[in-house]
């Protein structure tokens, strides 16, 4: 599994294009940087398994098409409800916060 570090999340991101990396899981937590997260997610066809935290109104950043093969999601609802639709995800681990 693959831990992106959320204090430099640009910096790495920017190091990805430069470098790809596909993996099969990986763990995103307090990234807050959806944009350069969804362009890395799209080219992660081989992902089955994400731990990750979405913020509600960066749905839309997500294409149905990102990561075909996810099949295990951890998050918060708005993780949930960014990335369940269309998805054969299971298991599921909802991470309430607050």
């Amino acid at each position: 599994m693959h831990v992106i570090n959320p204090a430099m999340p640009s910096r790495l991101f920017s190091l990805l294009k430069l470098e790809p990396m596909v993996t099969s899981r990986c763990s995103l937590r307090n990234c807050g940087d959806e944009g350069h997260l969804s362009e890395f997610l799209l080219s992660q066809h081989m992902l089955r398994g994400l731990d990750v935290d979405w913020a509600e109104d960066k749905r839309d950043l997500i294409a149905r098409s990102c990561c075909p093969q996810l099949r295990v999601l951890c998050g918060d609802r708005a993780t949930l409800e960014t990335f369940l639709p269309s998805r054969e995800i299971t298991p599921l681990d909802w991470t309430q916060i607050g």
